[in-house]
């Protein structure tokens, strides 16, 4: 899971500044926060969801609509295998939401994948 979350970190650091669970509360705008919030096991496979959320302060979605592409664009159909050739994951996007705040200027997009964990012997 270690691995996971540094790939993770690694690639949305290309686009924004990136916190894992939670930001800062003096962040300044726009960042990106992920979690793993939760995963399921069938004993071939461990599928983690992934929930990626942009965060920007501003009425204008322009660099939070690009933002989200581009976090897109790093993550989905990504696939990566351990530096010990143990642990291979395939990561999907399963579906891009617009969630309101109660704050009007704060926009926030999230993003959830399915990140396809396979342990190989």
């Amino acid at each position: 899971m270690t691995e996971l979350i540094k790939l993770v970190f690694q690639k949305l650091s290309e686009v924004s500044s990136t916190y894992l669970e939670q930001a800062p509360q003096d962040t300044s705008f726009p960042f990106i926060v992920f979690k793993f919030p939760n995963s399921d096991d069938d004993k071939k496979r461990e599928d983690f969801i992934l929930e990626v959320n942009i965060w920007d302060k501003t009425t204008d979605t322009t660099t939070l609509e690009s933002l989200t592409t581009q976090v897109e664009n790093k993550l989905d159909n990504l696939r990566y295998l351990s530096s010990g050739d143990k642990i291979q994951t395939n990561i999907y996007r399963v579906n891009r939401l617009m969630i309101p705040d109660d704050d009007v200027n704060i926009r926030r997009r999230m993003i959830r994948f399915v990140c396809k964990t396979y342990f190989l012997k």
